[in-house]
C-alpha cells in the first residue's frame, strides 16, 4: 500500500548545534541533506512524502502542524525528529 508521509521536525535553523546530545559537527545543512535523502528514498518506493519544519515553541509548532496537515488525508504516517520540542530520547511515529 502506498502511504502519504509527513515528516515533522524543528526548523533546522533554530537548533543549537552546540547543545549536549547533538552530534558533533552537525549543521542545518546536514540535517536538511539527510531529510532530502530520506524523502527521496520514500518517494522512490512510491510513497508521497512531505517535510514540515516547525518553530521550537510548542504552541507555534502545533499551529504550524495543523496548518500543514492535509485537509482530507488518506493514509498518513508522521514522524517527529528529535528536537527541542521533544527530548532527543523520545521519538514517535504514528499511523493515522
Amino acid at each position: 500500500m502506498t502511504a502519504r508521509i509527513l515528516i515533522v521536525g524543528q526548523d533546522a535553523d533554530t537548533v543549537d548545534y552546540a547543545a549536549p546530545g547533538i552530534m558533533p559537527g552537525m549543521t542545518a545543512e546536514k540535517v536538511r541533506a539527510g531529510l532530502a535523502a530520506s524523502k527521496a528514498a520514500l518517494e522512490a518506493q512510491g510513497h508521497a512524502c512531505d517535510v514540515l519544519e516547525v518553530q521550537p515553541d510548542p504552541a507555534t509548532a502545533e499551529a504550524e502542524v495543523r496548518a500543514g496537515w492535509p485537509a482530507r488525508p488518506t493514509t498518513w504516517w508522521w514522524s517527529a525528529r528529535a528536537s527541542a520540542i521533544r527530548r532527543p530520547s523520545s521519538s514517535c511515529s504514528r499511523r493515522y
